[in-house]
């Protein structure tokens, strides 16, 4: 009898944690997540489908999503990262809606683990204090097959990335240094 491999999603160790951004950020890091086949077979990822949350309005605060392979692993988009799918990236049709990376060829190895980050670029439209998120999960959202079986591998787990919040100016924080002086009286 034979095996066909299996494939697994979860949210990558470097996810991106929830940060404040420009309306206009571009290269925003929205979410790390890996996908891990079995040591059965190489798996083959063919698409990949990401849903948009949010308060703010994905159609017009997200001028681009793209896709990359997160080559080390590091959840932030660098020049190591390698661009799959859509050169230019994708835009929703819908807020809160889904973009479909198709016509990938990405092998996860047996017994791997492949790492990807979706990154935005903001269009310039959202308002202070809207949120934006990106999510993948398994199932029918993730398109893989078996390289050796060439049977259909449908992988399970999400990965949800945490919110992105746009403001429109900096912040500052301030705290004491690790060698500040102590309190001391000292003679007039």
């Amino acid at each position: 009898k034979a095996f066909r491999g299996r494939n697994s999603l979860r949210l990558g160790a470097a996810s991106p944690l929830a940060s404040n951004e420009a309306a206009s950020a571009s290269d925003v890091s929205m979410v790390q997540f890996n996908l891990a086949a079995s040591s059965v077979e190489n798996v083959r990822v063919t698409a990949a489908t990401l849903k948009a949350s949010g308060s703010g309005n994905d159609v017009t605060g997200v001028a681009r999503v793209k896709l990359y392979k997160d080559v080390n692993f590091n959840g932030r988009l660098d020049g190591a990262d390698v661009q799959l799918g859509a050169p230019a990236g994708l835009t929703y049709a819908a807020d809160d809606g889904t973009v479909a990376f198709t016509g990938l060829a990405d092998v996860v190895n047996a017994g791997g683990v492949t790492s990807y980050l979706v990154a935005y670029d903001f269009g310039g439209a959202a308002t202070p204090g809207q949120t934006f998120a990106a999510a993948i999960t398994g199932g029918a959202l993730v398109s893989a097959v078996g390289v050796t079986s060439a049977a259909t591998i449908v992988p399970g787990g999400t990965a949800m990335g945490a919110a992105k919040t746009i403001q429109t100016t900096g912040t500052l924080t301030v705290s004491l240094g690790a060698a500040n002086p102590l309190a001391t009286n000292e003679a007039a």
